[in-house]
This record gives structure tokens, C-alpha cells and sequence, in this order.
């Protein structure tokens, strides 16, 4: 029995010791972020994560991060702060920008603007990537995007 629980207290010990000497890594502008002020994060199906910073969108594979671009050089997220990112059943990204909401094709790198939406308290897409947003003045607005 003693040697029950001396086997028991070795193996929690092992345990909160391995816990607390994890190793918590800090990704930032010295890796190649965009802004340091990340405000949001989504990982697609493929494990890539999507960081919606202060400027811009960032992708991290993993091992380095790519600050992303349309295939015409630019990002057409107007402000450039990306404050929420949802996906959609496609794989498309929608983003919610502070002066509106941004469509995201990152395979094609193909970009849609809907700057109508303007800013949005909260945003919400279903799966076939239509988006619902509750805008300053509270009201539910929605818009159709996806076809299929």
C-alpha cells in the first residue's frame, strides 16, 4: 500500500512538473506579425491560423507567418484593423474590418469588399457564408453572398 502511494505521489509530481515547464513562446513583429495587437484567431481545416491584427491579415503555418495580400499586391480591408474572422463552408474567410466586412478567398488570394455593412457591433456567418451583422444602431442587417 505505501509503495502504492509513493508511486501515485511520483507520477502527480511528474505531472504538475511537466505542466509548469511547458514552454509558452510569444509570436510578434520580431517573427514578421504585421502589428503586434492581435484581436482575433481562426484556424482553418488545413491547421493554418488566420490573425486579425491592428494591421492587416496574418497567416501562420506553424513555422512563420505571412502578412496576406490579394493577388493585385493590396488587402482591400479598408481600415486594415480586423477585429473578427469566420469561415465559411467553402473555405472562404469573412472578415469584419472597422468600415466593413471583407470576403476572403486565400486560395485564389481574391478579396470582396462590402463596405455597406460599415461597422458592425457583432457579426455572424452561417455555413453557406451569409452574413448577419448588428450594426451601431442595433439593428439585425443581413447579406447574401454565397450562391449554392
Amino acid at each position: 500500500m505505501k509503495r502504492a502511494y509513493l508511486l501515485i505521489l511520483l507520477l502527480t509530481s511528474l505531472s504538475i512538473q511537466e505542466m509548469y515547464g511547458s514552454k509558452v513562446r510569444t509570436i510578434s513583429s520580431n517573427e514578421g506579425l504585421s502589428n503586434n495587437a492581435v484581436y482575433c484567431i481562426h484556424q482553418d481545416d488545413y491547421g493554418q491560423l488566420y490573425l486579425g491584427t491592428a494591421d492587416g491579415l496574418n497567416i501562420w503555418n506553424g513555422h512563420s507567418i505571412e502578412l496576406f495580400m490579394a493577388k493585385d499586391g493590396f488587402n482591400h480591408f479598408a481600415g486594415n484593423t480586423i477585429r473578427e474572422i469566420h469561415s465559411t463552408r467553402q473555405g472562404k474567410l469573412i472578415l469584419q474590418t472597422n468600415y466593413g466586412i471583407a470576403r476572403v478567398d486565400p486560395l485564389k488570394r481574391e478579396v470582396d469588399f462590402y463596405k455597406d455593412l460599415g461597422f458592425s457591433r457583432k457579426t455572424a456567418v452561417t455555413d453557406d457564408g451569409n452574413i448577419y451583422t448588428v450594426d451601431s444602431n442595433m439593428h439585425l442587417r443581413y447579406l447574401e453572398v454565397e450562391s449554392g
